[in-house]
């Protein structure tokens, strides 16, 4: 298993808000984020396109020098927050490809991509297949022209089988899943059993645990915050050893949404997390 860090997970020091969020008193840079995953010992970043500044050529290139020099290898994360939109927006698939090049100039590996979000849940679920198969097509032709991975994230947009059956349907063999427990269970799905089914198609994983409010139940939109890992109600050690039982042992990263009132620092929760990882790895806490 290789230990990584979601950018997502600072967002607020990116300056991206949930309605109920408030801002803190500094501003990063992806370098920055890189910095702290290197200081929390890592081994991996996903870092998000949103997070990459203008994303110029002279941009890219500096940042992968960062990269290179802390030893760091990166994952792109690319569609926040809707994606493809259910496969109904033209100009997004164009903004995928554009990211397949970003990707490359960093050196990564895998780009994670959604494909839509809780707001495309409720929505038919034969024609958003049909429509984002055909883009998946396109999308894993180009990105395997680059030595790239696509990697689709469970997005509160699809049940767990619905997804899978998306990726065979596709049948590229550059594309799988990023598996994301917490989006699971938006969804009203046992994290343990969408493991199971994910099973074998799994690129990358983004790991969390949930303190689940009565109140977001049923309502994959609805507020969904997260505490430190082994602090909250899912059983993220049991996730990960399903996702072993079939053969994953790939990059887990460490990920929050919006922090829970008992746990507001998520620095001290990405730092946590790690250290869960790296115990459950058998390395020695930091």
């Amino acid at each position: 298993m290789r230990i990584g860090v979601e950018s997502w997970a600072y967002h607020r020091y990116f300056g991206d808000l949930y309605p109920w969020e408030e801002r803190v008193g500094t501003r990063w840079t992806a370098e920055d984020f890189c910095r702290r995953a290197a200081e929390l010992g890592v081994d991996e970043v996903a870092l998000q396109s949103i997070h990459l500044g203008d994303g110029s050529p002279e941009r890219l290139a500096r940042l992968q020098e960062t990269l290179d020099e802390l030893g760091l290898r990166p994952a792109l994360s690319w569609g926040h927050s809707d994606g493809l939109r259910g496969g109904t927006s033209p100009e997004r698939e164009g903004d995928l490809h554009a990211a397949l090049d970003t990707a490359a100039a960093l050196g990564a590996h895998v780009v994670r991509i959604v494909c839509g979000d809780h707001t495309t849940w409720s929505e038919p679920v034969a024609p958003r297949k049909r429509a984002l198969a055909l883009i998946l097509e396109r999308a894993a032709a180009a990105a395997a022209a680059r030595g790239l991975e696509l990697a689709i994230e469970n997005h509160a947009d699809f049940a767990t089988a619905e997804l899978v059956d998306l990726v065979r349907t596709v049948g590229a063999p550059n594309v799988g899943i990023c598996f994301d427990d917490g989006n699971a269970m938006r969804v009203g799905e046992s994290p343990l059993q969408a493991a199971e089914l994910v099973a074998g198609l799994v690129r990358m994983v983004h790991i969390k645990d949930l303190a689940v409010l009565p109140e977001a139940v049923g309502d994959p939109g609805g507020r969904w915050p997260t505490v430190p890992l082994g602090a909250g109600e899912v059983d993220v050690d049991g996730v990960l050893d399903r996702l072993a039982a079939g053969g994953f042992d790939g990059s887990v990263f460490v990920e929050l949404s919006s922090m829970h009132p008992s746990w507001p620092d998520e620095d001290d929760a990405v730092r946590r997390g790690v250290d869960f990882l790296r115990r459950r790895a058998g390395d020695v806490s930091s």
